[in-house]
């Protein structure tokens, strides 16, 4: 097992199913032989240097314990389901924002609306007011005038 050294203990990646008669991987391990049998030096070798035997030699195993990649397996079935699950959960969001976006417009027109009926309310009572004082106290039509733009309500900014 050249680029390992075992010496602090056996890796989780290893079952113990993996391990030989000396109970490390490697030598006697993977490839189910006596202790002092050499590595098969034909087997595949992973980047970090881990021998992986061929699983049709005697007492191999099989090579998706490594990773067994895309196919019809279990695993590929839950990254499909798992990819499903995702693109339902981002729809969901998308609905969500859409159904906040179409509240939030809904409540804002309402809140303008109410706000506009309220400004003409008071201003139609003022102006009132303002016409029954003009004529109680015979102020001139100017007075009046002058007196309701100064007291009036606007929208602020507009």
């Amino acid at each position: 097992m050249a680029g390992f050294q075992f010496n602090w203990g056996t890796p989780s990646f290893v079952s113990p199913s993996m391990l030989g008669e000396t109970g490390m991987p490697g030598i006697g391990g993977f490839g189910g032989g006596s202790p002092l049998q050499a590595p098969d030096l034909t087997a595949p070798v992973t980047p970090g240097g881990v021998t992986i035997p061929s699983p049709t030699a005697p007492g191999g195993i099989n090579a998706s314990v490594f990773g067994g990649g895309l196919g019809m397996n279990m695993d590929t079935a839950k990254l499909a389901l798992s990819g499903i699950g995702t693109l339902g959960s981002l729809w969901g969001a998308f609905q969500a924002a859409n159904l906040a976006k179409k509240q939030f417009n809904y409540t804002r027109d309402v809140t303008e609306t109410n706000l506009a009926n309220q400004l003409k309310t008071y201003n139609t009572g003022l102006t009132d007011r303002a016409n029954n004082r003009q004529i109680v106290e015979g102020r001139s039509a100017a007075e009046t005038q002058a007196y309701i733009d100064a007291n009036k309500l606007t929208r602020y900014g507009r």
